[in-house]
């Protein structure tokens, strides 16, 4: 991928749509039949370069994290220029801001194997709810 927004986006507060604020907490809520649920994920030999927002963008929700998420032999790249808003790229509600362009992960659980994220000072955003397998 090249010049993109965000090379990776799953996002589990997509805001899109939603008029109800209930759809965005950061606590737990009951588990219904409509709640979504997002697992194994592979991304393997990616490279991406120029990311105009940021590298990434894998949050789920706390009482439904996102679930064997696996990225291996992979890089991505953010570029300094013609820079976007994170919270535009990702188009999310109810998160707090970022001022770094990693990838953020939020309520995952992942694996992560020779993964390389460049041009930011942090390459991973690790909030709540992250969990990582070896």
């Amino acid at each position: 991928m090249k010049d993109n927004l965000c090379p990776i986006a799953v996002n589990m507060y997509y805001r899109p749509g939603a008029t109800d604020p209930d759809l965005f907490s950061l606590d737990p809520q009951p588990i219904l039949d409509t709640t979504p649920s997002i697992s194994n994920i592979l991304i393997e030999e990616c490279t991406a370069v120029g990311a105009t927002s940021s590298a990434g963008f894998i949050v789920g929700l706390p009482e439904e994290p996102i679930r064997n998420v696996r990225i291996v032999r992979s890089s991505f790249g953010v570029s300094n220029e013609n820079v976007t808003a994170i919270e535009e790229s990702e188009m999310y509600d109810g998160l707090p801001a970022l001022r770094e362009r990693g990838i953020r992960l939020r309520n995952v659980h992942l694996h992560l194997e020779d993964v390389k994220v460049l041009g930011v000072k942090e390459g991973f955003v690790v909030e709540e709810g992250v969990t990582f397998d070896s």
